[in-house]
């Protein structure tokens, strides 16, 4: 049976119907299509404050079991939804999204209340914030095989001397230790843990750790430069060097620049 079709009176949309009486119905009601119906009732305060006060209360009395379930089934149908999608498709609700996204934020009423949401639920400020971030850090590094970053930004790395490298300087500071035949450092597997956070040394003898240093990373460490145009440098990697050398092990700052090292200490 051929299905009988009218366009939506709000957005032109094509509707279909089963029948020539659910179409007459329609006409005579001036029905919507679903989207523009869901939309109009929507826009009743009463009825979003009224449904959103029981969407609440119905997920505070699910266990969190229970709440990851939903979610993982929420996600994986979104993510099929997305997959059926047109290359054209994709583009168009990335596009889409882009735009919901700058027109929100354009509101101010709507940043204020992200920006509080955010920070009450905050886990920086949960008793056990330190044990959460430290079990962030040691789950990276395991993924990584033993480096907290690898992903784009990463310093390119090297193999010289059998020591991997991450970045032009500590591969030419071990290439001058060879070059001169000096003894070669060892590369530390493990990081260590500060009250100002969990650092990784470069490079470790038996008596020092080594921090490689370019001369703009040094200026950066001691604060008289900055990755960011906006802000200052974060004295937070100095102030770990200075905790682990005064109470774990002594660290000399290796500043390599061009064909030559120099040790400064902390």
């Amino acid at each position: 049976m051929e299905k009988i079709r009218r366009n939506c009176p709000s957005c032109n949309s094509e509707i279909t119907y089963s029948g020539l009486y659910f179409l007459k119905r329609a006409e005579r009601k001036g029905s919507l299509c679903k989207k523009c119906a869901v939309s109009k009732i929507w826009e009743n305060d009463e009825l979003r404050i009224k449904a959103s006060n029981s969407r609440k209360k119905y997920l505070s009395e699910l266990s969190d079991a229970e709440k990851n379930i939903i979610n993982e089934k929420i996600s994986n149908t979104n993510k099929k939804l997305y997959e059926r999608k047109s290359d054209d498709e994709k583009e168009q609700w990335k596009k889409l999204c882009s735009e919901t996204t700058r027109e929100r934020w354009k509101d101010s009423i709507f940043k204020d209340e992200l920006r509080k949401k955010l920070s009450d639920k905050n886990w920086s400020k949960r008793e056990d914030a330190k044990e959460i971030k430290q079990k962030q850090v040691n789950s990276r590094i395991e993924k990584n095989n033993g480096s907290y970053h690898n992903g784009p930004g990463r310093c390119k790395e090297f193999l010289v001397g059998g020591l991997k490298c991450y970045g032009t300087a500590e591969k030419k500071y071990i290439e001058i230790l060879i070059e001169n035949n000096l003894d070669l450092p060892k590369k530390p597997t493990s990081s260590i843990k500060t009250k100002y956070g969990t650092y990784t040394p470069d490079f470790e003898f038996e008596d020092f750790y080594v921090e490689v240093k370019s001369t703009f990373t040094y200026d950066v460490l001691m604060g008289k430069s900055s990755y960011s145009k906006n802000e200052k440098s974060n004295p937070k990697q100095l102030q770990k060097l200075k905790h682990i050398s005064k109470n774990i092990k002594p660290i000399k700052i290796c500043l390599v620049d061009g064909e030559i090292f120099t040790y400064i200490g902390i």
